[in-house]
This record gives C-alpha cells, structure tokens and sequence, in this order.
C-alpha cells in the first residue's frame, strides 16, 4: 500500500528543514538574599542555555532597564554552582548596592534565589572566592567614597558625575561635604582670620572696652564649595575657639574715628599664638541650595 502521503514527501527531496528547539519557559521573579538580608527584591531570571555537561545557565539578561545583570551557572552532575554580577549604566546609588552586595559575598554570606511567585528557594549557598578588582587600596575605601558621594546626592537632589580621575583637593571636599551634612564636625587649622563688617554703636562700644582677654568666635555663614561642574550652598556655623585681636590698641584708635556704618577691618590670631583650630557644623539642615555652573 502506497502512503497516500508520500507525494508530500517527495516534494521536499533536497530541502533543508531547520527544527527549532522548544523554547525554555518565561522568566520568573526571584529576590536575592545574603544571610536573610535582601539585597535584588525583583530578578527576572530565565534559563539560558543547558549544555550538554547538565550544566545549567540562569540568567535575567533580557530584563530590561534594570541596572544589574545576574548569572546563575550550576552543574547538576557536580552539584557546584558560580554566580556573577554586573552592571550597566549604574546610578552611583546602584553602584553603592552594587559594592555592599560584594563586600557581604567577600565575608562568606550565605546566598539564597528565591522563587517569588511559589516562596521556594531556587538556589542556596556559602559565598566565596570573590573576584573584583577596585580602582581604590580597597573595597572598603570605595564604598567609603560612594556613601560620601550618595549623601550629598541625596541631600541636594542632584546626580554627581564621577570622573575617572579624582584628586585629592576633590575627594577632601567630597569629604567635608558629608561629614557636614551627617551632622557631624569638619576641623582645621588657622593662623589668621580677617573680615570687614559695618561699624554699629554695639560694636564701637565692645571695642572700646576690650583687651587682650582671649574668646570663643563662631558665626554663622553660608558656605559654597565647587564640585564637578555643581557649586553647593549650604548655611554652617564656624567656630573658633580660642581668639584675640591683632593689636587691639589700634583697632580701638580705628573705631574711635571711624563713622557708624563704615566698615572696619577686624584681625584675629590664634589664642595660643601658634596655629588654632576652627569647627564647622551644619547651622540649618534644611537651607540649601544647588546651583549648576
């Protein structure tokens, strides 16, 4: 009996027929964890490729628009798995996620891939043998430099741009901004402090009566500092512990002939007569300004 098919057959004697492999399933979300901390709440992952090893690859490459690419590869046989992490076009607050992630794996956290949809764990296990190369002595100092970095982001509402390079005079700045808007004191040392202010009454009269008696000078004033193209405003109050005036017999000839609303140049040294110590401390948490140059 002749396959009634067979002339279907015939018709494509010599052609090329490409089968194509049944597609792996959709991707599924996963949340990351390092010892029950969540560190990627929402994962897209997809499998990959399964070569013929049994080594499976897990991927959420085609999530887009999302700064981290993550990687799964485990050999079924071996029962080993590696994980990598990347990213692309990272915020320098991602980029922040992205180095506490890899400071947590470098200790030995614990990884867990959990399966959002069912609650179950795809994938647990002890970190180790982590390969990253930093541009600084350290992780630890990198991380140091982007929480600097990410506070005065966060403070300002404004993104900074980080060029490779970075000198000392920006990264000392970068410094003194943060350290300000944590609440906490920036220091330095002086040797002498000048301004002119318009003479009052007040201070005509204060002058008249002062000597050589060392004080406490703070004031508060606004403080613009210049980084990366972005000039930051913001109010602190500057205080210098120990003062006196700079030939106070003078000063006081001056304010004597001096009309109220001239202004007189006032001159302090150090009280110690060497080099003093000056405190900065952020005055108003709130008043800020940001402008572009």
């Amino acid at each position: 009996m002749i396959d009634p098919i067979q002339h279907e057959a015939d018709k494509i004697i010599g052609e090329t027929i490409v089968l194509h492999p049944k597609p792996f399933p959709p991707a599924f979300p996963c949340c990351i964890s390092l010892d029950d901390d969540v560190m990627f709440d929402y994962v897209l992952f997809r499998t990959q490729e399964i070569m013929d090893d049994r080594t499976v690859i897990i991927s959420n490459r085609e999530q887009t628009n999302y700064p981290f690419r993550i990687k799964m590869t485990a050999n079924l046989q071996t029962q080993q798995t590696t994980y990598s992490i990347s990213t692309v076009n990272p915020s320098n607050e991602e980029l922040l996620q992205y180095l506490r992630f890899l400071k947590r794996a470098s200790s030995g956290a614990v990884i867990v891939i959990l399966v959002l949809l069912f609650g179950k764990e795809l994938a647990k296990g002890k970190c180790g043998n982590l390969n990253y190369r930093s541009d600084f002595d350290s992780i630890d100092d990198e991380l140091a430099f982007l929480e600097k970095i990410v506070t005065i982001e966060h403070y300002f509402n404004e993104q900074i741009t980080i060029p490779e390079e970075i000198y000392q005079d920006d990264f000392d700045t970068i410094s003194y901004l943060a350290t300000l808007i944590q609440g906490n004191e920036c220091t330095g040392s002086w040797n002498k402090l000048e301004f002119s202010v318009p003479l009052t009454e007040d201070l005509q009269n204060r002058i008249a009566k002062t000597d050589d008696t060392k004080f406490c000078l703070s004031y508060v004033g606004s403080i613009s500092v210049t980084l990366y193209g972005k000039t930051f405003e913001l109010l602190a109050i500057k205080t210098f512990d120990s003062v006196k005036y700079q030939n106070i017999e003078r000063l006081k000839q001056k304010a004597e002939v001096l009309d109220v609303g001239d202004d007189i140049k006032l001159s302090f040294l150090p009280g110690n007569d060497q080099s003093g110590i000056w405190r900065d401390k952020l005055y108003a948490e709130k008043e800020m300004i940001s402008k572009h140059n």
